[in-house]
């Protein structure tokens, strides 16, 4: 009787315990859920973090090769520049050479035509070709480039010194 008089008291707290107890189970499996979704969203995570990772890794060592790229140009653009500066210097010294040489060659012309008269005949024959191309008008010597005319001079005195 005893054992009657417990479980019926019991009966009632187990009936009372069972709303509770399916609420318990109910909010567990909930808790499991979010465990098990808060995972998968780690995991994710976790994934698309290495994989951003891996493509900074990738973009940073692109930007060094682009400004290792830029610093060989640059250093290139220099070179160009000293060598830009070398040849304008010499074109400018070459400028001013064939000026120089320019201003005298007229007189160096009429000199070599003077000096060929006084050659022998024989000589002067065999100049005859040199001194009918130096310009003699101012035609000519406007139609006649200045590397012409200084070959020009340099045949007549070749000739003379053999």
């Amino acid at each position: 009787m005893l054992i009657a008089a417990g479980i019926a008291l019991a009966g009632p707290a187990a009936l009372s315990a069972a709303p509770q107890l399916a609420e318990t189970r109910s909010t567990l499996k909930e808790w499991v859920e979010l465990k098990k979704l808060v995972s998968e969203e780690k995991n994710k995570w976790a994934v698309e973090k290495q994989t951003l990772q891996e493509s900074i890794d990738l973009l940073e060592d692109e930007i060094d090769k682009i400004q290792d790229a830029i610093e060989a140009y640059e250093a290139d653009a220099t070179d160009a520049d000293k060598v830009r500066e070398d040849l304008t210097r010499d074109e400018n010294e070459l400028k001013a050479a064939s000026a120089i040489v320019k201003s005298s060659i007229v007189d160096l012309e009429v000199e070599a035509l003077e000096l060929v008269k006084y050659l022998p005949s024989s000589l002067h024959d065999k100049l005859s070709v040199v001194t009918q191309r130096v310009p003699k008008t101012k035609r000519e010597i406007d139609a006649s480039t200045l590397s012409v005319r200084v070959m020009n001079i340099i045949g007549i005195l070749s000739e003379i010194e053999k």
